[in-house]
């Protein structure tokens, strides 16, 4: 699930207004720290992490990420490179740079590369966390075959909500 809505993070580039891009990303974010805490109420306290916990975080720094790039996209269509290379050297050498062949089809080839470029970087991390996951199960010698839920989950659902009540 998280991978699907965190791959859904990245059409945020696909809006046109800075605030329909925070709108998606910060519902997407949200999403992500809901099923952080509701995969935390299945599961028992821990006093270090798991590989569970490290991958959400890193969804969440990875939409954080892409924030920090549509900010920075905004800038670049929105900007007076002259207002910004005074209070920001960097950046604003980047914006003058990028300014002078600044057209809109260049700020929509410039998202799409981003997109691209953020799409590439989530597919081998995953790839990634998944060869740590394997190596785990096999140095844990679990035998995944086996690996099966004693209840339903609908019932262990329907218990959770009796408990509550």
């Amino acid at each position: 699930m998280l991978f699907i809505v965190t791959l859904l993070s990245m059409c945020v580039f696909l809006f046109d207004s800075i605030g329909e891009q925070f709108g998606f990303l910060s519902t997407t974010l949200l999403t992500t720290v809901a099923y952080l805490y509701y995969i935390g109420s299945f599961l028992p306290v821990m006093k270090y992490n798991t590989l569970m916990d490290w991958y959400i975080y890193s969804l969440i720094l990875f939409k954080s990420c892409i924030g920090a790039a549509a900010v920075a996209i905004h800038f670049v269509r929105k900007s007076q490179p002259e207002e910004y290379s005074q209070q920001f050297q960097l950046a604003g050498f980047v914006i003058q740079n990028v300014r002078q062949n600044q057209t809109e089809e260049y700020i929509e080839q410039l998202e799409l590369e981003v997109m691209i470029g953020f799409l590439v970087v989530f597919f081998a991390a995953h790839i990634l966390y998944c060869m740590v996951v394997f190596q785990s199960v096999r140095k844990a010698k679990l035998p995944t075959d086996k690996i099966r839920f004693n209840k339903p989950l609908s019932k262990l659902l329907e218990q959770k909500c009796q408990k509550k009540t």
